[in-house]
């Protein structure tokens, strides 16, 4: 009995030393690979709100894929050099982004929806060894093809992706993607059609 029971404790203990052991090499690689210089990519999980369409089926408002940066400040070398880098890349008042980068937390969203121009610059400061600390993330947000039009009927959704006015605040839980749902990361919501025909709003 007593040999049962030293086995099951060897088993125990064995397996409990190698999660340990799992977890803290997970963890050490992560930090390695948030401390280097490669520019960082950072995609969130694909959660597709549906598209909101005509009667025709033209689009009026469907989700795009865009860049935000971000900052991992224990790993920034330098804020002040770091702040006038990117400053002179994102068309930012230098002290309004040091004071932006000053604040508290280690991370912290530096600007959203970046065009494809500034995400190049970015990359190749960080390839010459500059803006370490600094992330580009991939976000998903709402973009509405015919600007304002119908804008009174469509509403809008906010930087979350959640509807606030109108079609999108109304059709908010259709729309959304049910995040128990799907596979492999990838979520969609339902599309939704309105009686209202684009060239007609348009004249």
């Amino acid at each position: 009995m007593q040999k049962r029971d030293s086995i099951r404790f060897i088993i125990a203990t064995s397996i409990i030393a190698a999660s340990t052991l799992l977890i803290v090499w997970r963890y050490t690689t992560i930090m390695l690979t948030n401390s280097g210089n490669s520019t960082q990519v950072i995609t969130q999980p694909l959660m597709e709100r549906g598209p909101i369409l005509d009667r025709e089926g033209r689009i009026l408002a469907i989700q795009t894929r865009f860049e935000s940066v971000t900052a991992w400040l224990p790993n920034v070398s330098d804020l002040r050099e770091t702040a006038e880098t990117l400053a002179g890349i994102l068309g930012i008042d230098q002290s309004t982004l040091l004071s932006r980068m000053s604040a508290e937390g280690n991370y912290q969203l530096i600007q959203r929806k970046i065009t494809d121009s500034q995400a190049s610059a970015i990359r190749k400061q960080k390839a010459d060894g500059s803006l370490r600390g600094i992330s580009i993330e991939i976000e998903y947000g709402r973009s509405y093809p015919g600007n304002r039009l119908a804008s009174h009927i469509l509403g809008f959704a906010g930087i979350e992706n959640v509807g606030l006015e109108g079609i999108e605040y109304s059709f908010d839980g259709r729309l959304s993607p049910d995040s128990s749902e799907g596979s492999n990361g990838e979520v969609y919501g339902n599309q939704v059609y309105l009686t209202i025909d684009l060239n007609i709003q348009d004249r």
